[in-house]
């Protein structure tokens, strides 16, 4: 799948002459968005035209409400991971900003999306989308009047309910702060997902709890309240193969009261997110893994010794073993 930043960066790279595109931010990727791609691809047979997504980077909340920026579900990798999967043949990431915002909504769609080199022959978005300026922004009634000047077919597909309420990224985010992982997995037809780099800890973990772990640098994406989960751990997320590496894991997630003090000595970051690979003695530093969350265990607490986190450890690993 090619990812670029404009459509006529992706004419030049791919010699796509005919697209229909999905409009949005597809943050999760959700049942809802994947709605939205399935009508897509209805729209590329009929007009034997490429499926395209454009959706926009950063998040619009995080220009347009700095004070209270959304927590992300997803990263640009793993969403464009799910879009091809999805069988997405190019995903344009938008650069958003102020200025885009302050947009009119017809010259957004003439500047964006219909004046770039390609022939758009249908627009697939959410019924309630919304784009351009504030109080003047556009919505479906005004897109399918330019797409009709322009003779582009415009879809608007309802929203993806689930127990009587609309699937969204909001409902999503409120599920895994409220620890409703299983919910979450539900409407994003996955497990919730954190992608991190491996760095060094305060190396507390595997000399003297005898349970190694990779310790993820603080990834920008949605965490759950502070705890210890049941998790899979995918070791090489970006094989293409579409085979991957995925082990059973515990993660904790939290400031590790029981080692407040090394860390405050050893200058460690404030949220430790530090996950335990069953059965693995690799080294993992440097790469890049994935923690899919399956269950809360238990909260985070604070132990009279090292000994007594150890042994309640391992009464994790016995509990997440009987999860997977």
């Amino acid at each position: 799948m090619y990812v670029v930043h404009s459509l006529n960066e992706l004419r030049a790279q791919s010699g796509f002459e005919d697209v229909v595109i999905a409009c949005g931010v597809f943050d999760g990727v959700h049942r809802g968005h994947q709605r939205i791609v399935s009508r897509l691809e209805r729209l590329a047979e009929k007009y034997g035209a490429h499926p395209v997504v454009v959706t926009f980077e950063p998040h619009p909340r995080a220009v347009l409400y700095p004070e209270e920026p959304p927590q992300y579900l997803t990263t640009t990798k793993q969403k464009s991971r799910i879009f091809r999967e999805l069988g997405v043949e190019g995903m344009v990431i938008l650069p958003f900003s102020a200025q885009m915002a302050d947009t009119l909504p017809e010259d957004f769609l003439t500047r964006e999306i219909l004046g770039q080199g390609v022939r758009v022959r249908g627009i697939c978005v959410g019924e309630n989308w919304r784009f351009g300026r504030g109080s003047q922004c556009g919505d479906v009634r005004l897109l399918r009047k330019v797409g009709g000047e322009y003779n582009v077919e415009v879809d608007a597909v309802s929203p993806f309910r689930w127990y009587g309420y609309a699937v969204s990224s909001t409902r999503i985010r409120k599920a895994i702060a409220e620890n409703r992982l299983e919910h979450a997995a539900r409407m994003l037809t996955r497990p919730h997902t954190v992608r991190g780099t491996v760095q060094g800890g305060i190396a507390q973990a595997g000399e003297v709890l005898k349970r190694p772990t990779a310790n993820l640098a603080d990834p920008l994406i949605m965490l759950p309240p502070a705890g210890v989960y049941a998790a899979g751990a995918d070791l090489d997320p970006d094989n293409n193969s579409g085979r991957h590496s995925c082990c059973c894991s515990i993660v904790y997630i939290g400031d590790a009261p029981t080692f407040a003090e090394k860390k405050r000595s050893l200058g460690g970051q404030t949220k430790a997110i530090e996950v335990h690979v069953f059965d693995f003695d690799g080294d993992l530093y440097g790469q890049t893994i994935e923690i899919q969350l399956r269950r809360f265990l238990r909260p985070s607490l604070q132990f009279d010794s090292p000994q007594a986190l150890k042994e309640q450890i391992d009464r994790d690993i016995v509990e997440a073993k009987r999860v997977f």
